[in-house]
């Protein structure tokens, strides 16, 4: 599974859940991750209902979840700020800071 920098930007700086959730026809599970923000519920991603199990949806939603918050995504952060202005080095950097 692939997410973007901004997902994991946003997973690493917010106190995220994950929730699995049926497919009636497979009888299968998938999981969504998301966070509160203010008093809106924000989704980041979810995944077809692939696993057996609710417990196996929420295990493989909660190891992405520590593996995200585990990654040190600074170099991309730096990255991106080496091929942009200053003013939008600065836009990249409120974007970032508000995301965690």
């Amino acid at each position: 599974m692939g997410i973007t920098l901004h997902t994991a930007l946003v997973m690493q700086g917010n106190e995220v859940k994950v929730h699995a959730f049926p497919d009636k026809g497979s009888r299968k599970f998938g999981f969504e991750i998301g966070y509160m923000e203010r008093d809106n519920y924000r989704p980041l991603l979810s995944t077809h209902a692939v696993y057996g199990s609710k417990e196996e949806a929420e295990k493989a939603g909660n190891d992405l979840v520590r593996e995200v918050k585990g990654m040190d995504l600074g170099e991309h952060v730096r990255k991106i700020q080496g091929i942009l202005s200053e003013e939008e080095r600065d836009i990249v950097g409120k974007i970032v800071e508000d995301a965690r």
